[in-house]
């Protein structure tokens, strides 16, 4: 027996030296996960763009709703913005200028304010386990992935015309003309006859993953526990949707047809269905991945009015705006809807993976998405010549998906079906 018993003493002895060595390393562990990426993006244009690029601008404002949500003292405010405006001072004397894009003046301090809310919350995470603001390390890290994400995207975007040197955008535009129209090019026109409209819908096309840092900030202030957070959900959302990038690649019409794009719409018949050989622009469009945040967005603003209706009118603002930028077909969108329902399923882990009211969101998003994958490339001529067709398939695609998310919803607990 006292053979038997040393491996255990043993083993719980070395564990127990794991677990100090971890704790000891443990700011170490935070820093370097926190500032490797930000080191191989530095001389990559990452200090240009704090100041130039509104998207990462807008990215790390999602930084400050975070570090906002702990509720820090006044003291650890005064603190904070005087870090964030040395640091725009910083970034100012060493040469580099604010962008000349629309509100570049107030949109741009969400650049210094983020990273001041990081190094806030990498400072608390590296000292501190639990405190009274909740998992502090869990906080440090949703608020580096605006950071972190904008960063791993553009290197990974950037790489798809080297790897994806042809895109189907000729596919996808000959399905949205087979509705009769070409609602990318409407939407388009629209915006270029505003030059105001064009310039507040850059602004909310840029605002997703700040919108999505408002919801998460929210949720983490919800005592019942239950139903899948957005942050989790948006992130294997970018992942998978990534991958499907390269199953379907195209650009945008804004892309594709530079030359016509908004206000000459090819015939549909004029264009010709075979790949399209694109030595520029990312492949992000099909499914639309802000599409599908804007309905997470959505989804997981239950229980409030006024939440609920800000919500939808960001969800349609989106849906004008991607369009609209020349960034997504009107078919990239509708793709979104099963494509989310899948991830949003797998999530939602309250509800057991064996009942009905689960699975088959998850089956059915995933398959709808599939099925859409291989239509668009194999079938685009069967729209063209019954034009019924297209709108019976968009009109069921998206009513199946928000009556299975429906009904998903109200299994989950800590969840409000209005």
């Amino acid at each position: 027996m006292i053979g038997q018993a040393r491996p255990v003493i043993v083993s719980l002895s070395a564990s127990r030296g794991l677990l100090e060595a971890f704790e000891t390393a443990r700011p170490i562990l935070i820093l370097t996960g926190a500032i490797l990426p930000v080191l191989i993006a530095l001389p990559n244009g990452l200090i240009f763009a704090l100041g130039a690029n509104a998207t990462l601008a807008i990215n790390l404002w999602g930084s400050f709703v975070i570090y906002a949500g702990t509720r820090p003292g006044w003291r650890e405010y005064a603190v904070t913005f005087a870090l964030a405006a040395i640091l725009r001072s910083a970034y100012t004397a060493s040469g580099s200028s604010i962008g000349p894009y629309f509100g570049a003046a107030w949109i741009s301090w969400g650049s210094f304010l983020g990273l001041a809310s990081l190094i806030m919350l990498g400072l608390r995470a590296a000292r501190e386990r639990d405190t009274a603001h909740g998992n502090a390390a869990q906080h440090f890290w949703a608020a580096c992935i605006f950071l972190h994400g904008w960063i791993l995207l553009v290197y990974a975007l950037h790489s798809t015309p080297a790897t994806l040197p042809e895109t189907l955008d000729r596919f996808l535009y000959a399905f949205d003309a087979s509705l009769g129209f070409a609602p990318s090019f409407l939407c388009g026109r629209i915006l270029a006859d505003h030059p105001l409209l064009w310039k507040c819908t850059i602004v909310q096309y840029d605002a997703l993953m700040l919108a999505i840092a408002i919801v998460f900030a929210w949720q983490r202030k919800r005592s019942a526990p239950g139903a899948p957070r957005i942050l989790p959900v948006f992130v294997t959302m970018l992942l998978l949707g990534f991958g499907i990038y390269h199953l379907c690649p195209a650009a945008g019409p804004g892309y594709a047809f530079p030359e016509q794009f908004p206000r000459i719409a090819p015939e549909k018949f004029d264009i010709p269905l075979e790949p399209l050989p694109l030595p520029t622009a990312a492949r992000n469009a099909m499914p639309s991945l802000h599409m599908a945040a804007a309905l997470l967005v959505w989804w997981h603003s239950r229980g409030s009015g006024w939440r609920r209706l800000a919500a939808a009118l960001f969800l349609l603002a989106t849906a004008f705006s991607t369009m609209a930028l020349g960034e997504h077909y009107l078919v990239d969108l509708v793709v979104a809807f099963p494509f989310i329902l899948a991830v949003q399923a797998a999530w939602s882990s309250a509800v057991p993976l064996r009942a009905r009211v689960r699975y088959v969101p998850l089956v059915a998003g995933a398959s709808m998405t599939l099925v859409w994958l291989g239509l668009v490339h194999y079938e685009v001529r069967a729209m063209l010549v019954l034009p019924a067709l297209p709108w019976l398939l968009i009109a069921d695609t998206i009513l199946a998906t928000l009556l299975l998310e429906r009904r998903l919803a109200r299994a989950l607990p800590d969840v409000s079906c209005p």
